[in-house]
């Protein structure tokens, strides 16, 4: 078939997003494997580490798959993107355990942080879950079956 967003052809430098993103996920995922006890404490307002486990796991399985088979690549592209939104989180949460909360520094992170998440992750968002409803809901997508069922399951993780 024709392409769409879901069979578009990807990029040479979102293959090398999606291995940096996936190297950062393995990292990720053996502190999960080294301190359970304090990711345990540090995700329990997200529900727990285990989703953390879920988020990761899947990433590194699904997202190779479809950098390299062109399937629904556009989707992996945005939600590498959503992760630099993950720099403001973490520049502002290690300035507070440093001891900068209150200080205009942990201030200026915090605005920081909100202002990529909300260009990252809440400003595209409705354009992508209407493209992922149009392409995998109302629509045959060019996938196979599988590959249907594959992107309606793991895109919304």
């Amino acid at each position: 078939g024709s392409a769409n967003l879901a069979t578009a052809p990807s990029p040479d430098v979102l293959v090398v997003a999606c291995g940096i993103s996936c190297g950062t996920f393995v990292f990720d995922c053996i502190l999960l494997l080294a301190y359970p006890a304090e990711c345990a404490v540090r995700f329990a307002a997200a529900g727990g580490s285990w989703i953390m486990w879920l988020h990761h796991t899947v990433s590194i399985v699904v997202w190779p798959y479809c950098v390299l088979t062109s399937r629904a690549a556009v989707f992996v592209a945005w939600m590498i993107a959503t992760e630099a939104s993950n720099i403001g989180q973490n520049s502002y949460s290690l300035a507070g355990a440093a001891g900068y909360e209150g200080n205009p520094i942990h201030l200026l992170l915090g605005i920081g942080w909100l202002l990529s998440f909300l260009v990252f992750r809440i400003i595209p968002a409705p354009v992508v879950v209407v493209g992922y409803v149009r392409l995998f809901v109302a629509q045959d997508c060019g996938l196979s079956r599988g590959g249907r069922a594959g992107g309606l399951l793991t895109l919304p993780i």
